[in-house]
């Protein structure tokens, strides 16, 4: 009790008025000086990535043309995964100067040659993946007959294990498809 009345004789209507205005110039004074801080008191290049909350920038915020290839890493753009296939004997051969992210291309367990499998590195979801395909016609007889697809449905009876695609070569009723080569890209 000795120092709440010591404490309360120092006081004075005059200082605790002082006290509280202090304590609010404080308190509000930051939400002032937050609210008066416009784009011109920022200086250039003084907002990093580190400062911008992650999904924040959404397309709106950014003007046309304002972020071109040059401003973004090379696999920014462009297909997670792609490969150029052509046939040997019946095997699929993987063009290595022309493949990203792909681990191999298989023939399915059930022997198929016309089902291959496209096998994936595991950061790629196979599950949620969908692959592109195209004829290679330069090295394909009748090109014009052919098509790869991406099958569908998760057809696990066509014989792709692990994290694969499966695909399927059609020759429209004409000619083997083991004589399809073809590209396939994973955007």
């Amino acid at each position: 009790m000795g120092v709440v009345r010591r404490f309360g004789e120092r006081l004075s209507y005059a200082n605790v008025m002082s006290t509280i205005a202090v304590f609010g110039m404080v308190l509000g004074g930051t939400a002032y000086a937050a609210g008066t801080i416009g784009s011109k008191d920022i200086q250039k290049n003084a907002v990093l990535s580190k400062h911008i909350k992650n999904g924040q920038v959404k397309a709106p915020d950014v003007a046309a043309g304002a972020i071109s290839r040059a401003h973004l890493s090379p696999n920014a753009i462009g297909a997670r995964a792609y490969v150029h296939v052509t046939r040997a004997s019946g095997d699929f051969v993987v063009d290595r100067a022309r493949t990203k992210n792909v681990v191999n291309v298989t023939l399915p367990s059930t022997g198929n040659d016309d089902r291959p499998c496209l096998v994936l590195p595991a950061w790629i979801d196979a599950t949620k993946a969908v692959a592109i395909g195209s004829i290679d016609s330069a090295n394909t007889p009748s090109p014009e007959t052919a098509s790869v697809e991406h099958r569908v449905d998760g057809e696990s009876s066509q014989g792709c294990a692990g994290n694969s695609i499966a695909l399927v070569l059609d020759r429209n009723g004409v000619g083997s498809s083991s004589t399809i080569a073809f590209n396939v890209m994973v955007p």
